[in-house]
């Protein structure tokens, strides 16, 4: 399992994710609902599901479009 893992990151062991800046978008946005927090880390787990694309080297720009796309949900939601 390990050697698939290395071989899908062509041995390129220095890996970013979104991760690190989702917390801190939902900070900023001022966004603390439960909720909304485990959608949007949620959305940022099914974006590591597509084969790799040239966002997947922009981390901040995969968890600012989770929390975009979150806000759309619950925008949605209320009306």
């Amino acid at each position: 399992m390990e050697m698939k893992i290395l071989e899908a990151l062509n041995f390129y062991l220095v890996v970013f994710h979104p991760y690190r800046s989702l917390p801190e978008f939902l900070q900023d946005s001022g966004l603390n609902d439960t909720s909304m927090t485990y959608l949007t880390w949620g959305l940022v787990n099914d974006t590591y599901r597509d084969g790799p694309h040239p966002l997947s080297l922009y981390t901040h720009l995969i968890s600012s479009r989770s929390l975009a796309f979150t806000l759309l949900l619950f925008t949605k939601r209320k009306t």
